[in-house]
């Protein structure tokens, strides 16, 4: 994949975001918004601050490559949650998953130091069953497979 450029997520990207998000469920679904203005409406949620907590890439060939978000998902149980989208192109490549990742794990360190430091924090990412180089990627990380979601159709 060409180089990638990386900037905050607007409004105004909701239409390249569906279509994104279309090609990823397609490829290995991990329940992505697919319609514009839900994508809108996610962006709107009162604790997502887009310039701190998202991050798209821009590939010259192929548009809109990647978002990840990082949202704040309030306490319970004790612990600061926090859920980080990885959202990538079938074609991304390593490279674009591992900055993306990279970014992800230190916003969400840095949003638990800001937001809740006197809490343990707890970061989830879903991936899917047939992602084998994502769920590499996450454990690697130091993730766990906390549970498996199955839809039969």
């Amino acid at each position: 994949m060409s180089e990638i450029s990386w900037h905050a997520a607007e409004l105004t990207d909701a239409d390249d975001l569906a279509d994104l998000f279309q090609v990823i469920e397609l490829a290995a679904s991990i329940g992505l918004e697919t319609v514009p203005g839900e994508i809108r409406a996610r962006l709107s949620l009162p604790r997502l601050d887009l310039r701190a907590d998202t991050m798209v890439g821009v590939g010259a060939a192929h548009g809109l490559v990647a978002y990840a978000e990082a949202m704040d998902m309030g306490v319970g149980a004790g612990q600061f949650r926090i859920r980080l989208t990885c959202a990538l192109h079938p074609d991304a490549g390593s490279e674009v998953l591992n900055t993306v990742l990279d970014w992800l794990i230190g916003r969400a360190a840095q949003m638990r130091s800001e937001r809740h430091p006197d809490l343990p924090g707890v970061a989830g990412a879903r991936c899917a069953a047939s992602d084998h180089a994502r769920r590499a990627a996450l454990i690697a990380a130091g993730f766990e497979i906390d549970h498996w979601h199955h839809e039969m159709t």
